[in-house]
């Protein structure tokens, strides 16, 4: 929480976003090991809506990063949500990856010579795909 309040107090105009990174390191001290399904499940929904944007930009493997955090999202939704039929599970997919999708585009609007976040939550992503914490 420190650190949170600390990002707020020091950014331009108070804005400040937590990066994956953070909210890992705050929610499961980057233990994977540690990890719930509710932080699994917003990590990867977040890592989703990067992927998406990051593939919109034309940023190489964006779309097969994309594909492999969707099938974890349908995956989950799957274990969570049994009873609903593939359509629901893709319509929650989309329903739940919009606003981060949309935070990604406004954050990179915001500052497009220096897109710290989709930088630091894009390692992050890739971080988790490369070291197989999801597999």
């Amino acid at each position: 929480m420190k650190k949170l309040l600390a990002l707020l107090l020091l950014s331009p105009l108070g804005y400040a976003q937590e990066t994956l990174m953070e909210y890992a390191d705050l929610r499961f001290n980057l233990n994977f090991d540690e990890i719930n399904k509710t932080e699994f499940l917003y990590i990867i929904t977040k890592c989703h809506a990067l992927s998406g944007f990051e593939e919109q930009l034309g940023i190489k493997g964006a779309k097969e990063r994309r594909l492999e955090f969707g099938g974890y999202m349908l995956k989950s939704y799957e274990m969570i949500y049994p009873k609903l039929d593939e359509d629901d599970h893709f319509n929650l997919m989309h329903k739940e990856t919009k606003p981060h999708y949309v935070d990604y585009l406004n954050d990179y609007n915001r500052d497009q010579d220096n897109p710290d976040l989709l930088i630091n939550d894009g390692a992050f992503c890739r971080m988790i795909i490369d070291e197989s914490f999801l597999k």
